[in-house]
Parts: C-alpha cells; structure tokens; sequence
C-alpha cells in the first residue's frame, strides 16, 4: 500500500520521524506534542481518520513495519508501546483528543 492511500499520516510521520528524529525530542510522546501544538484542526482530524483506516487495514505487525519504513518512519516500539500497532493506536487517540479540544 503506498502512500497516497494516507498521504497526511505518511508526510507526518517521514517527516516527523525521520531517521534522526531521536536528537531532536525526548521521545515520541514530545515529538507528537509538539507537532499537535501547531497543526491545523482539519489536518490533525484527517489523520487520525488515516490512522484508523490503516489500523484496520492492516492488522499485522510485520505489515505495518514494512509500510511505516516505506515512508521513511523511523520509529521503533519502545515501551509502553510493545508494538508498532499499539503505538498507532495510541497515536491515534492523541490525535482524536486534540482534534475534539476546544482550544481548536
């Protein structure tokens, strides 16, 4: 599956975890704040709705390494998230929370 299946949530994560991304925040949970802080209430719902279509498409951890490395995301699971799957899901919710904040 390329990327124009979820051309917002694969430009996020290329370019917010890229190969470096480790020197340039704590962790994923900083990285994904700070980006929350400046996106766009429209782009931050539009992907999470690609991270649900993708979390349901593709079930498999081994599917979702292969397409996260084909976007160039660089993320590896690290705890609490054992998995690629369980860190998507998580990403999603953080998603979905800024998008129903009122502050947007």
């Amino acid at each position: 599956m390329s990327a124009t299946s979820y051309p917002r949530l694969a430009q996020f994560l290329g370019a917010y975890f890229h190969q470096d991304w480790t020197a340039e925040a704590a962790g994923s949970d900083a990285l994904v704040t700070r980006y929350l802080k400046t996106a766009s209430a429209a782009t931050i719902h539009a992907i999470a709705a690609e991270i649900g279509a993708l979390r349901a498409k593709h079930a498999k951890e081994e599917d979702l390494a292969g397409l996260l490395t084909e976007w160039g995301c660089y993320y590896s699971p690290s705890p609490p998230h054992k998995t690629r799957a369980e860190w998507l899901s998580w990403l999603e919710e953080a998603f979905n929370r800024a998008s129903a904040s009122p502050k947007r």
